[in-house]
């Protein structure tokens, strides 16, 4: 990944990284402010390891974005809303602990004031403008050289040539099963969420359930009166988890029980339409997406690890 692509990153990962938002702004246009030293006052909402996020910081953030919904649609994108609040806090938690050593800052704010000047702005100007940290930006700079160090151009032609058929149009069609469990789940939850799926697949395994019938009954997922079914996708369409389960998979077959963000599947294939053979123009934007999808699931899980997780919603 060069710079001229992570700018962009950079730009919109700022609220999340640099921990800047004055307390009086509107939390309309930032995400909730990040005060390291500030013990929070007020009902605490969210907690990821020693980080409170109250209701007062939290509700106008999610309100603002929200507004637009229905209220009887919001359930789903609050959640959604909550989780990237979440997963942003623990990816930061990881990139506290990433060294940064004085040349690779100098390089980062080099490269990155570079791509200001493109949009008319200078280093100083977005420093002043967004008021960003000494620490915020050594926060931007290991996150940069992650980031570019998982998408070099070497890893990602390796990376096509092993999986051609994720990048010339190769479609599967596949029905699934999902037991709902949140990423930052605890022990116990997990455990709970494993047990009941596995239930249901040693049930169509032995060929007391058909897996339709068995995704309606037992499915959490929007699709479940669909009898799981997706429909067909390409690969960079799902996420890539559920993604490289059902690539792999032949038709008509089960996959084990994977995992992803949004919980527990079983996946049944159903059908796969050959691709092109030929590789995508877009082959490397999806390469990228998924190494960089894979970062960021390595980051979580790490940060987990130290930094538990309740949410009082």
């Amino acid at each position: 990944m060069n710079y001229q692509t992570l700018i962009v990153t950079m730009l919109c990962c700022l609220a999340t990284l640099a921990g800047c938002d004055e307390s009086n702004k509107q939390a309309s246009n930032q995400q909730p402010e990040q005060e390291a030293m500030a013990e929070p006052t007020g009902d605490v909402m969210i907690t990821v390891g020693d980080k409170k996020y109250t209701r007062e910081e939290i509700e106008p953030y999610l309100e603002a974005r929200l507004k637009r919904i229905p209220p009887a649609q919001r359930a789903r994108p609050r959640k959604r809303l909550i989780d990237r609040i979440i997963e942003d806090e623990l990816v930061r938690a990881y990139l506290k602990k990433v060294p940064v050593s004085k040349e690779e800052l100098v390089l980062f704010k080099q490269e990155f004031g570079k791509q200001l000047a493109i949009k008319g702005q200078t280093f100083d100007q977005f420093v002043e403008d967004n008021k960003v940290s000494d620490e915020a930006l050594r926060l931007m700079a290991a996150d940069a050289k992650l980031k570019s160090d998982a998408t070099k151009l070497e890893k990602l032609a390796v990376f096509i040539r092993a999986n051609p058929s994720y990048f010339d149009g190769t479609k599967v069609r596949a029905s699934h099963i999902l037991v709902n469990c949140n990423f930052y789940a605890s022990p116990v939850e997990v455990e709970a969420a494993l047990a009941k799926l596995a239930a249901v697949a040693e049930k169509i395994s032995a060929g007391k359930i058909d897996f339709a019938e068995a995704a309606v009954q037992h499915s959490q997922g929007p699709s479940k009166d669909r009898g799981g079914d997706l429909g067909e996708f390409t690969f960079g369409s799902m996420v890539p988890p559920f993604a490289i389960a059902a690539f792999a998979t032949e038709v008509g077959q089960v996959t084990d029980i994977i995992r992803s963000n949004f919980g527990f599947h079983l996946i049944k294939v159903t059908g796969k339409t050959p691709g092109s053979g030929q590789r995508s123009p877009q082959a490397m934007q999806v390469a990228q997406k998924i190494l960089l999808a894979g970062l960021k699931d390595k980051m979580v899980a790490e940060s987990l690890k130290t930094n538990p997780v309740t949410v009082a919603d």
